[in-house]
């Protein structure tokens, strides 16, 4: 299957005890999003490189269905702290989740400025030639966008998965995973948004026994359909 090959090679790329998703996305039509760096939207890895975009082709691409750009060298600049009074690096990078709407409107201004400066100086290239199943990864920090929609009435129906390096061991990241859940009172919506807290998701439904068998944790009886439910959804198999 095309996405464990994926997931295999970035485990390589990644190194340590293999990758972590970081965030799935479907999407049918181009975004046509700004140039950007994912590392502005806390999807940064625990440490520089540490995580990887995946984007997969379900359809051909070309110039009018709203292209991949990129701007090739961008990952090799130094790194721009746009909320530096945070603490863990993955929040310093990204803009700040209480910004007010002033705040925003400057950092917008500040990361397009930045993201001009490289176009001018490294170039933007366009991926206008892809076909179905060809597949593009990118540095957490290469900055890249949709490109403009030609022709409304095409769609450019791709999957794009975020791999993040495990930062954890087993054990710490179910303590955590564990804490996390106690935090949400085990409501369904809750219990969801205590595992994005994590900034991973969970690669199969196993992780959970690996999980409860390391830490000798009993499962409450009427703690289970709320946790199949949740890594169900996480999974997108319901």
């Amino acid at each position: 299957m095309l996405l464990e090959v994926v997931a295999e090679l970035t485990g390589h790329m990644l190194g340590r005890t293999g990758p972590l998703v970081h965030g799935c996305l479907f999407f049918e039509r181009g975004t046509q999003q700004r140039l950007h760096d994912d590392t502005w939207y806390a999807l940064a890895g625990d440490e520089p490189g540490g995580m990887v975009g995946v984007w997969v082709a379900l359809e051909d691409v070309d110039g009018d269905s709203g292209p991949l750009e990129y701007v090739p060298g961008s990952h090799l600049r130094g790194e721009t702290y746009w909320n530096p009074s945070a603490g863990e690096r993955v929040y310093a990078l990204g803009v700040p989740a209480d910004a007010s709407e002033d705040d925003l409107a400057k950092l917008f201004v500040a990361q397009q400025l930045e993201t001009d400066m490289l176009v001018a100086k490294l170039g933007k290239k366009t991926w206008d030639t892809a076909r179905a199943g060809d597949v593009a990864i990118w540095h957490e920090h290469l900055v890249h966008g949709g490109g403009e929609i030609q022709n409304m009435t095409r769609t450019r129906q791709s999957l794009v998965v975020h791999f993040a390096r495990r930062w954890l061991n087993e054990i710490e990241l179910a303590q955590l995973f564990t804490d996390r859940l106690s935090e949400a009172n085990w409501e369904p919506r809750s219990v969801l948004q205590a595992m994005s807290t994590l900034g991973h998701g969970i690669i199969d439904r196993t992780w959970l026994d690996v999980m409860l068998l390391k830490l000798d944790l009993p499962l409450p009886e009427k703690l289970r359909p709320t946790l199949l439910t949740a890594l169900n959804t996480l999974m997108g198999l319901q």
